[in-house]
């Protein structure tokens, strides 16, 4: 199987939405409202990364295997004053089929090695409270700062606040 991690480009757009729009559904489906799933269709998914891609501040990964997207990250170098950070790390998704092969921590470390580069000490995200893979941010040395809640469609979703202090536990990984 050939891999490649690698810069998005205009043309990943659709898969990145696919992504995007299916982890959710496989992720969060019983664990979030329906209403709020229902909303955040392929279409809207596409849209969003249509505005995001060409925003010099945000990093965009792709990890294909064999051709195919099947997981990709968005970093976005910009201080997160809620996390006191320098930089955040928004989205990190892979289809279910493909998780649990080390593509995330993959995306994670080329994500911060970039962000790293360009002068960035600092890291946090935000996850789903409900989300069953916050074990993977803290074995890769994220340490619980904050809880909080998003506001989407009509719900607040509690949401976890992960923050490195230090990259290398991301950069030795």
């Amino acid at each position: 199987m050939a891999q490649i991690i690698r810069t998005a480009e205009i043309k990943d757009l659709p898969a990145i939405a696919k992504v995007h729009t299916q982890s959710w559904v496989e992720t969060y489906a019983g664990r979030i409202p329906n209403e709020v799933l229902s909303q955040l269709t392929y279409e809207r998914r596409l849209n969003q990364w249509e505005r995001r891609l060409g925003d010099q501040l945000r990093e965009v990964l792709v990890l294909e295997l064999d051709g195919e997207v099947v997981a990709f990250s968005h970093a976005v170098h910009h201080p997160e004053e809620t996390l006191g950070t320098e930089a955040e790390l928004a989205s990190i998704y892979a289809l279910k089929a493909h998780q649990g092969r080390g593509f995330g921590k993959q995306l994670m470390k080329a994500s911060v090695e970039r962000l790293h580069d360009a002068g960035v000490k600092t890291l946090g995200l935000w996850v789903l409270k409900d989300n069953p893979t916050i074990g993977f941010y803290e074995r890769m040395g994220g340490q619980h700062h904050a809880e909080n809640s998003m506001r989407w469609f009509g719900h607040d979703l509690p949401v976890l606040g992960y923050v490195w202090k230090d990259l290398s536990p991301i950069l030795n990984a």
